[in-house]
């Protein structure tokens, strides 16, 4: 199921077209991205090549179970990366093309190990009172271990050990 990051942007526009139209075309698709028509006819012939898309005599545009698969997996990650890089702060329009860049260099182990750990994060970051137990995650990881080795590096100039 390897795809290219163009063949996984084309599939995920046709995935979110789908949502607000009743049908998809190659115009619409160019429209979308802002590409020629030609550029998006013959990655549909690609695509279409690869069995994830099918499209109609009338030119309608639908993905097939691979397609949908591979599009809905991108389209999941652009969403929960953009989702996590707000909620630390980055601008939303930012946040939405560093998403887009990352979805789709990103391994699926990877990404679901980022998706438990940011998860925890923004979890914590939404609790009431989050500030003061984000500072206290800090202290933990951070100053604990500088705290420990100041001790330890003291404890030995004075024990000459």
């Amino acid at each position: 199921m390897h795809t290219n990051e163009s063949s996984e942007n084309y599939l995920e526009t046709i995935l979110i077209l789908s949502k607000v139209r009743p049908v998809v075309r190659s115009v619409d698709i160019a429209e979308e991205l802002g590409f020629k028509k030609s550029s998006v006819s013959v990655a549909m012939k690609n695509l279409r090549e690869k069995e994830h898309i099918t499209v109609t005599r009338e030119g309608f545009i639908y993905l097939t179970p691979s397609g949908r698969e591979i599009a809905e997996m991108i389209y999941e990650r652009h969403e929960q990366l953009t989702e996590w890089l707000i909620k630390l702060g980055v601008d939303a329009h930012v946040a939405a093309q560093d998403a887009c860049k990352i979805e789709h260099d990103i391994s699926k182990e990877s990404f679901e190990a980022l998706l438990y750990v940011a998860t925890l994060v923004v979890s914590l970051l939404d609790f009431p009172g989050s500030e003061r137990l984000f500072a206290a995650c800090l202290v933990a990881t951070i100053g604990l271990p500088i705290l420990l080795w100041i001790y330890i590096w003291l404890y030995g100039k004075i024990t000459k050990k």
